[in-house]
């Protein structure tokens, strides 16, 4: 696939597991180099290690925490220094405590802010800099349905919030940076099966089958779904495509 399985190197931000390390296989397969960042170094230095071992490409690991923005500048500089010439990024790196409103702690609610929101931003500022010089590159925000509607029956006032806004800065910097040669939008997933979800399937058994009501496909998407898209996002497939929000949840935002 074009602008994908040439080589080119792309940064995938909290990959060692979930949707993050979907995208970063589908990457490998289609060719691509991929970078799998974490803070997590064990499962992410043992997900790069598999991945380039199952799929022969070049992978690497690099501990990042995405809310320390000189750790991010490094990063990037590190990259273009060691001829990883990053082209494609995908800002996935999040959390999602659930709490209600007036429980929140004012630590918490920054600490989701500093990573969904400020890292996202620390990224696409890091990465998307080198990206604009050489005129060429691609960025995807994971945002959530959170950030496009209110769910139920989870109160996430933190996450949704920024959800929101990582899909509202796809679009501010798709626009501002469109002259430049460098595509940004963001992927919207619905309630997805990752090992973290799954198993509320048997602990939370109401609120599981109030996602799947809710949903028109009546299931839980699937990682590669999520990553299809995003991969698609990163191609030159969507060479007409900035500053768009793409939902992956069955129906879900429509209902």
């Amino acid at each position: 696939m074009d602008g994908i399985g040439d080589g080119r190197v792309h940064v995938i931000t909290g990959a060692a597991g979930g949707i993050g390390s979907a995208i970063a296989r589908q990457i490998a397969t289609l060719g691509g180099r991929v970078v799998i960042t974490d803070v997590d170094t064990d499962a992410g230095q043992a997900a790069a290690d598999r991945l380039a071992k199952e799929t022969g490409a070049e992978v690497r690991f690099e501990e990042l925490d995405v809310a320390d923005s000189a750790a991010v500048e490094a990063l990037a500089e590190r990259l273009e220094r060691e001829n990883w010439p990053t082209y494609g990024l995908v800002a996935n790196a999040g959390i999602a405590p659930s709490s209600a409103a007036v429980d929140y702690s004012d630590e918490l609610w920054r600490k989701t802010m500093s990573i969904n929101l400020d890292g996202a931003f620390w990224c696409c500022r890091a990465f998307g800099r080198y990206m604009r010089t050489r005129g060429a590159g691609a960025i995807v925000t994971i945002s959530s349905i959170a950030g496009l509607k209110v769910v139920r029956p989870e109160t996430h006032a933190a996450y949704g919030s920024t959800k929101a806004a990582v899909a509202h800065l796809a679009a501010l910097l798709g626009v501002e940076w469109a002259r430049d040669g460098v595509r940004v939008n963001s992927v919207a997933p619905g309630y997805t099966e990752t090992p973290i979800l799954a198993p509320l399937k048997t602990e939370a058994p109401d609120m599981f089958d109030t996602w799947l009501n809710d949903t028109p496909y009546g299931r839980l998407m699937k990682p590669e779904e999520v990553a299809n898209a995003v991969v698609f996002l990163l191609s030159d497939l969507a060479s007409g495509i900035t500053g768009a929000t793409l939902p992956v949840d069955g129906g879900y935002s429509k209902w």
